[in-house]
């Protein structure tokens, strides 16, 4: 268990680094976009999911979670066909 939160502690480092790799020329700029969406997800998660497990229950509200990054997994697919089609 702990060693596998020791791996995740890095995550956030190999974000910053292929959303650096990948946009070399503007690093701060595309950095601070993906970090806009890592806070305001970390933000507007609890304050969702909290009261959708309180009034609907839990099981709806990990299937709404689930819902919700598999829309957030197909918006990045989405805009890195864009990006890459320029």
């Amino acid at each position: 268990m702990a060693r596998s939160g020791w791996r995740c502690s890095r995550c956030p480092g190999l974000l910053n680094y292929t959303v650096v790799l990948l946009n070399p020329s503007a690093p701060a700029a595309a950095t601070s976009i993906s970090q806009t969406g890592v806070y305001a997800g970390g933000c507007l998660g609890p304050l969702v999911f909290g009261p959708v497990a309180a009034h609907a229950g839990y099981p709806e509200a990990w299937v709404s979670a689930a819902v919700a990054m598999l829309l957030a997994a197909g918006l990045m697919l989405l805009a890195g066909r864009a990006l890459t089609s320029r």
